[in-house]
């Protein structure tokens, strides 16, 4: 996990952070809205304390420290365990797992990053290093996507109050019926014998349901505006066959 250094904006000078392996990055800042490039305020820390080494032989999960240097949160008796191998650092099982290796730069055990084009922080989180749980309230770091108090998983990092995160739960569990009345309806709009009546529900039901239907991949919202399209060039052609047949 890279370590994070501060720096001041050259036009603004608000304080950002920004983690070693963005140094060079382009980006814009939240506070004067100026692109600026992190600057190379140094390649590593000047000085990183390492810890002891296991002896030879240490079993995995023996506890060395209370305190998990992943998560940035206290290692409690009943919590799962696991020790780094190589410099014996102790972290909570799962936050070992999710980290893939161990935290302390230089360690052995420290997982490969990979080059990344854009920043691995969203712009609008920079300087912001914690958020609340929007389902029990608890503090927790802005990049986690699940709470260690409630257990809750999130889809992004990004922050949300109680009502948004309630509106998303209410959306995804009304997702699959909506699916297949959006399906039911683009087969009505496009059958030529319910094509009229098709797109008269049609208009009716995305007109009710177009916010629920924006939350659904971008499949479904262009199936609607299909079929209500075929439903209108059918409608227009059969209405224009009956007049005709009517005059002639």
């Amino acid at each position: 996990m890279p370590s994070e250094f501060s720096f001041p904006c050259p036009n603004c000078s608000k304080e950002l952070i920004a983690t070693f392996d963005l140094v060079g990055v382009a980006a814009e800042c939240p506070g004067c809205k100026q692109q600026i490039r992190v600057p190379a305020v140094a390649t590593v820390p000047a000085t990183v304390p390492m810890p002891a080494l296991a002896p030879s032989g240490a079993a995995v999960g023996t506890a060395t420290s209370d305190f998990c240097a992943i998560c940035q949160s206290p290692l409690s008796a009943e919590e799962q365990r696991h020790a780094c191998p190589d410099c014996a650092s102790t972290y909570h099982a799962d936050c070992w797992e999710e980290n893939r290796g161990c935290a302390v730069y230089g360690c052995p055990q420290v997982p490969q990053t990979e080059k990344q084009d854009t920043l691995e922080v969203p712009m609008a989180y920079w300087g912001q290093e914690h958020k609340n749980c929007p389902v029990c309230g608890t503090q927790m770091l802005a990049a986690a996507t699940r709470c260690r108090s409630c257990g809750t998983t999130f889809e992004s990092a990004a922050p949300t109050d109680r009502d948004q995160f309630a509106q998303k739960l209410w959306q995804s569990s009304r997702s699959p019926a909506l699916r297949k009345q959006v399906v039911w309806c683009f087969v009505a709009c496009v059958l030529p014998c319910t094509a009229t009546v098709g797109l008269i529900v049609a208009i009716i039901f995305f007109s009710v349901k177009k916010e629920d239907i924006r939350a659904l991949p971008a499949i479904y919202g262009a199936l609607a505006k299909i079929g209500m399209a075929v439903s209108l060039v059918e409608t227009l052609l059969i209405g224009g066959a009956l007049a005709l047949s009517v005059f002639k």
